[in-house]
């Protein structure tokens, strides 16, 4: 309704060339006027679609930084280990009896911490040694060693290892047991696994 009441207005303020009114010099003058109305409103448009792209990525921008502001207030676990046992070649550890899981990052069925957001993470584990057996381990990222263990023998012997490390996103970090011959772990809650986020 707008366009055409410009279109009206337009049509009756049509100036009188040579004394006379020119049907021709009107829809000229119309056709004219369209075009630039036209351009403007396209203008407005690719302007209005820019904005709500920006408004998007803002939206998007802000819920990520909710997010990882939420993470970062409870990214943290504790576990123990329950069982004694004997531990084959390179066999994960499990710390099942989970006290804290902040985040849930630690899945106590596979022994696995999977960072749920980029930072600076600080990890430890202690293990604790059957009566005249030694046991021999070592913490990894991604299957990579960071750092080995080694509670030995005579007698029950512990041995507790620390690291700080930077994950990114989906990085795991476990403890596995270090070797092919068989060891004897002693845990009823000696040994334990835990980590927490320094910083993003």
């Amino acid at each position: 309704m707008m366009f055409l009441w410009i279109i009206l207005t337009v049509s009756y303020s049509v100036e009188i060339v040579n004394g006379e009114s020119s049907e021709t010099s009107k829809v000229d003058f119309i056709m004219k006027e369209l075009g630039t109305l036209r351009h403007d409103f396209n203008d407005l448009h690719s302007k209005y679609e820019n904005l709500e792209a920006e408004n998007m990525n803002l939206k998007r921008e802000l819920d990520s930084a909710k997010n990882k502001r939420q993470l970062s207030d409870g990214i943290g676990f504790y576990a123990r280990r329950k069982p004694s046992g004997t531990l084959g070649a390179q066999q994960t550890i499990e710390f099942e009896h989970v006290h804290e899981n902040h985040g849930n990052g630690y899945d106590s069925l596979q022994g696995h911490f999977t960072a749920p957001v980029s930072g600076l993470y600080q990890f430890s584990t202690t293990i604790y040694s059957m009566d005249n057996y030694g046991v021999h381990c070592e913490m990894v990222k991604n299957g990579q060693n960071l750092g080995q263990l080694l509670a030995p023998v005579p007698g029950y012997a512990s041995s507790t290892l620390n690291v700080v490390i930077y994950l990114s996103v989906g990085d795991q970090v476990w403890v596995r047991h270090l070797g092919s011959a068989s060891e004897h772990l002693n845990a009823n809650d000696y040994s334990s696994f835990s980590g927490f986020l320094i910083s993003l």
